[in-house]
């Protein structure tokens, strides 16, 4: 029995070893699940039969092991041992372990289940370091697990935040960690760095397995720094949490690449992602990205803005009825909503439900995809969206109302391109902001965030003060076009929306003002931004040669009124001054409406005659 133990071992190791990163599907029994260092692996967890990793043959050389793994929205729970210990398991859809080994130990096993109902489809991963490496969340002074890999997300309406506890150096087997906060010196954790990555999904793309295929790309040192963009790189002094705008209904990774300095070592944290939505709700999931209210008043909204696009400086008054709706609607948006419990549902995600774990609130321990398959109890808020955009519908249409009316009455220019100008302002500042210059150290400050803001809107009017009807043109053609862009993005994820979006962020939260704002811009971005190009200096250019020979601007229409009722008084040739007055009118309809109602008259001679 010993020979044949010791021919199968010799079988064993003299097999061929696979290149790192690879997937492998290794030996496996019933609930044993045989991985190797470095080889990717999928498997299916169900919960009745919980699985049990194992993993051989550790090389001498590795002082610590990372095993991760990770599903798309449902959750997996990862353990050191059968019975599940707070300080030893975790439970979400990216996590991970840390196994620091002892000496002469070639062999670890790890415990996976899920509580989940379904099927959960996984791919995990064991990944070794070495005694030099740094170890991530090696200093865990705020999360459960004695060495906490795991990078924890939440999200909201406005911002996804990540946290993750800081590292410490790295130390050869069979020795003593070294101390977190004893020195802050050269040859203590206070030397180590922590890159910052973010990596973004193919947009539109919501299947388990594009996930599953990239998230290989965000596991492992060199493959992140090839496939991802660094953000950002914080030291040892730095709070170890970095907020970005939330993409709602695109997947993005996370991931920290702790760096040595000193000794050109580095390791990475466990990767986590999100897509900001749920895949389970009924109502606002993944896959839709919008309610029913929200479509129908985008798709009128650039349906409007088409027209204005090709017809709005011909008709006056409509254009000012759009650009007032958006200067006044945009407004009482954002005061109803700071000054007002009214909000969208998606604003409280995370600060305002209520659950059950382990005494926490949801906030603390928030999964990296979804909210809404935790082993525990979520309690939602009823959202009140609807009510908050039928509100600033009605008010933005007053305040288009309110600008069509006073030039009517009045006739004047000046507050009426004002208004356009300031509308085709915002625009252009929000797009200056849009680009990598809105990530700016510098612009995290509100007062100078909102002066240069408010300075760049300013300015377009100003600069077009010479060609006013230029002005007007541009601002049909760019702010009508870009209608269409809020409209799309009802339907289909769009980065461009954006644009506009973070603004309106900015401008509601106060966090926000130190959230990144990275978004993807892939082939539906360019797609979309040609059109809206197109289609803006397409109506430029239409309206510039339509208008051209006809006056600037048309007259004042209420003296173009009141001049018309005069002649129609005074020339009684004119076939409307013998039009009755209104009084008569009313009463002459009114008697035919009564005509309709009497009752027919017999004719001809009923009675008998008399003999």
């Amino acid at each position: 029995m010993g020979l044949l133990r010791l021919l199968v071992l010799a079988v064993l190791a003299s097999e061929p070893r696979a290149a790192g990163g690879a997937e492998t599907v290794g030996n496996s029994s019933e609930g044993l699940l045989e991985f190797s260092v470095g080889k990717f692996r999928y498997f299916t967890l169900k919960r009745p039969s919980p699985e049990e990793a194992i993993l051989r043959h550790i090389s001498s050389n590795v002082t610590f092991l990372i095993f991760q793994t990770h599903s798309q929205y449902q959750n997996t729970t990862i353990s050191f041992s059968e019975t599940l210990l707070p300080n030893a398991s975790e439970t979400g859809t990216d996590k991970g372990l840390v196994f620091i080994l002892r000496p002469e130990q070639s062999m670890c096993t790890w415990h996976l289940a899920t509580l989940d109902a379904k099927p959960v489809q996984n791919v995990a991963i064991p990944l070794s370091y070495s005694e030099r490496d740094p170890i991530p969340g090696g200093c865990n002074l705020e999360f459960d697990l004695d060495i906490d890999p795991n990078i924890y997300l939440e999200y909201n309406f406005f911002e996804t935040t990540i946290k993750f506890a800081p590292a410490n150096l790295g130390y050869a087997r069979g020795a003593d960690p070294t101390p977190c906060d004893i020195q802050t010196g050269r040859g203590s954790r206070w030397r180590l760095q922590y890159d910052v990555y973010q990596y973004f999904l193919p947009e539109n793309d919501l299947t388990e397995e594009a996930l599953l295929r990239h998230l290989r790309r965000m596991a492992e040192v060199p493959q992140v720094k090839a496939s991802a963009v660094k953000v950002v790189t914080l030291t040892a002094n730095d709070k170890t949490s970095v907020s970005f705008s939330s993409l709602r209904g695109q997947g993005v990774i996370y991931n920290v690449i702790v760096r040595d300095p000193f000794l050109n070592t580095s390791a990475a944290y466990v990767p986590a992602h999100t897509y900001t939505c749920s895949f389970v709700t009924t109502e606002g999931n993944c896959s839709s990205l919008g309610r029913v209210s929200s479509k129908v008043f985008f798709t009128l909204f650039a349906l409007l803005g088409l027209f204005i696009c090709f017809f709005g400086h011909r008709f006056w008054k409509t254009e000012l009825f759009f650009m007032g709706f958006i200067f006044v609607g945009f407004f009482f948006y954002i005061l109803i909503t700071r000054l007002t419990p009214l909000t969208y549902d998606e604003l409280r995600v995370t600060s305002s439900c209520v659950c059950e774990v382990r005494g926490r609130p949801c906030s603390t321990h928030l999964p990296s995809a979804s909210y809404s398959r935790l082993p525990f109890r979520v309690l939602h808020p009823r959202g009140e969206f609807s009510v908050l955009l039928a509100l600033t519908a009605v008010a933005g249409s007053v305040g288009g109302v309110f600008l069509a009316a006073v030039w009517w009455r009045f006739g004047v220019l000046a507050p009426c391109l004002l208004c356009v100008g300031l509308v085709l302002g915002f625009l252009v500042s929000s797009v200056t902001f849009f680009t990598p210059l809105g990530n700016l150290k510098l612009f995290r400050d509100d007062a100078i965030f909102w002066v240069t803001f408010s300075c760049i809107a300013v300015v377009i009017p100003v600069v077009f003060i010479g060609c006013l009807r230029i002005l007007n043109i541009l601002t049909c053609g760019l702010v009508g076009s870009y209608s269409m862009v809020l409209a799309i993005h009802s339907y289909l994820y769009t980065s461009l929306s954006y644009i506009t979006l973070n603004v309106l962020k900015r401008a509601l939260h106060v966090d926000f003002r130190g959230a990144f704002l990275n978004v993807p811009f892939q082939t539906n971005d360019f797609i979309i931004l040609a059109v809206w190009g197109m289609l803006a200096v397409s109506g430029i250019t239409f309206q510039i040669r339509r208008e051209r020979g006809q006056p600037f601007f048309p007259p004042h229409p209420y003296k173009l009124w009141k001049r018309e009722r005069e002649r129609r008084v005074t020339n009684i040739l004119d076939p409307s001054h013998h039009i009755p007055p209104l009084r008569e009118r009313l009463r002459g309809r009114l008697a035919r409406i009564k005509e309709l109602f009497r009752k027919e008259q017999p004719a001809g001679e009923r009675t008998p005659l008399l003999l």
